[in-house]
């Protein structure tokens, strides 16, 4: 952490050696299929095999019009409550 302090003199700064970040997390294994089923609790087979399309996850009324936030996910028809229970970190 020391080495994140600026240091005022220019020419000091310019001889300090630079410092290199940790390498970027890995890619997702494979470039078929969703690209967070390698981080995501609820993925299935069909999330690594397939790519999923971006659909509304709420519609209006009668109409059937699509409203609200929009998700890419095999598992966004399914009600929340057939899912798995995720375990919440403790604090």
């Amino acid at each position: 952490m020391l080495a994140a302090v600026p240091e005022p003199d220019p020419c000091v700064q310019r001889a300090r050696p630079a410092h290199r970040a940790a390498a970027p997390p890995a890619a997702a294994p494979s470039a078929t299929g969703c690209a967070f089923a390698h981080l995501c609790p609820h993925a299935v087979d069909l999330c690594r095999s397939e790519r999923p399309v971006l659909l509304p996850l709420e519609t209006q009324g009668q109409t059937g019009a699509p409203s609200g936030p929009l998700a890419a996910c095999h598992r966004t028809p399914e009600p929340r409550r057939l899912l798995p229970a995720v375990p919440q970190p403790q604090s």
